[in-house]
């Protein structure tokens, strides 16, 4: 069984759509999701060269 964090891609008509899939405590599921992608949407800032995406107020 593999239990390190895993991320799916998915190509859309306008957008690419990623998708975490990683183990963890029930009770801290929406915590630890949302710490995933604050630290997943802060690596993207950190590289704007290499990320394009338009800019909006979620970014």
């Amino acid at each position: 069984m593999n239990d390190r964090p895993t991320i799916s891609v998915v190509q859309r008509a306008s957008w690419v759509e990623l998708r975490p899939r990683y183990l963890g405590h029930p009770r801290r599921g929406t915590r630890t999701r949302n710490v995933l992608y604050r630290t997943t949407r802060d690596r993207f800032n950190d590289s704007p060269d290499r990320v394009k995406f338009p800019v909006g107020r979620n970014r």
